[in-house]
């Protein structure tokens, strides 16, 4: 199951070390982002000339599924428009 799940599927690291896997067409530079109370993480990519992000995909990123075990250093608010 979980392979069949995973497959085309690309692995990642973020900055801060932390494995995951992404949605296809995941790109270096993509933002990860985990919104209160939603599962799963969002991947989003910043649209160039545009103050906007574009929304890839879905990803699992081990460490931030859960906001309530995320590190406080990583939990910020933020507001941010998607195109």
């Amino acid at each position: 199951m979980m392979v069949s799940s995973c497959r085309g599927r690309p692995y990642l690291t973020t900055t801060g070390n932390r494995l995951g896997i992404g949605p296809r067409g995941a790109m270096p530079g993509d933002i990860v982002v985990v919104a209160y109370g939603v599962r799963p993480v969002y991947l989003l990519r910043e649209i160039p000339g545009s103050s906007a992000l574009q929304f890839v995909g879905t990803a699992f990123v081990d460490g931030l599924m859960e906001l309530s075990k995320t590190p406080a250093e990583l939990i910020r608010e933020e507001t941010f428009c998607i195109e």
